[in-house]
């Protein structure tokens, strides 16, 4: 897989054919200020909670064949604050990814990366059959949406951060493809659990709201 350079991002999350969709979100987000310390606390948000602040799906189509979801607005909440967020159907079954983008966004589809916004993990997946009962491996694990989560689910993308350094391409590297006439295709609808963590610098700030966005070529 390899590194789309910069110019290549603004044909992801630039300017949109026909205007964006914009829906309620569909999946789960919450939020935990003191993870390190108390993994327990952590605060519903929309749409579990119906007294938070909404957030929304915005969806547009660009030249290429690039999907653009955006998922936001979500607000800082301070230093260290990990937003985790889950949702299905990501990337339908059957079709065929040559190219993603997964990062934080601004309001105008800036990319942010690290610092202000670290990417704790981001795993788009799809469940198998193998592994439908997890008890015997003494994981009783649930997923974003409060069902049985697959020990060993089938990994379509797995990051672990995914930023380079500056020198490899910095943020950019949130941009990746595969060669001329290769992609993944996916069997089974894919979904997504990811986890982000407010990591500012003195000289750059959290944006006080921002936006994940998955594009898909």
């Amino acid at each position: 897989m390899t590194v789309v350079r910069p110019q290549s991002l603004d044909a992801a999350s630039g300017r949109c054919d026909a205007g964006w969709r914009e829906s309620l979100f569909s999946g789960a987000y919450r939020s935990n200020r003191e993870w390190w310390s108390d993994n327990l606390a952590w605060q519903e948000g929309w749409p579990l909670n119906a007294s938070a602040p909404p957030v929304y799906e915005r969806r547009c189509e660009r030249a290429g064949g690039w999907r653009v979801l955006r998922i936001g607005p979500f607000a800082s909440r301070g230093a260290g604050t990990k937003h985790a967020i889950g949702m299905e159907n990501v990337v339908a079954a059957g079709e065929c990814v040559a190219a993603s983008l997964l990062s934080p966004v601004t309001e105008a589809g800036e990319l942010v990366g690290e610092p202000p916004i670290g990417v704790h993990h981001v795993h788009v997946l799809s469940h198998t059959s193998i592994m439908q009962d997890v008890k015997a491996w003494g994981f009783p694990l649930l997923d974003r949406h409060g069902r049985r989560f697959h020990y060993h689910p089938q990994w379509a993308d797995h990051r672990h951060g995914g930023q380079c350094d500056a020198a490899r391409g910095g943020v950019a590297c949130m941009n990746r493809s595969y060669p001329a006439g290769y992609g993944q295709r996916y069997t089974e609808a894919a979904h997504v659990d990811l986890e982000l963590v407010e990591a500012p610098a003195e000289s750059l700030q959290v944006p006080p709201r921002f936006w994940w966005e998955m594009s898909f070529q």
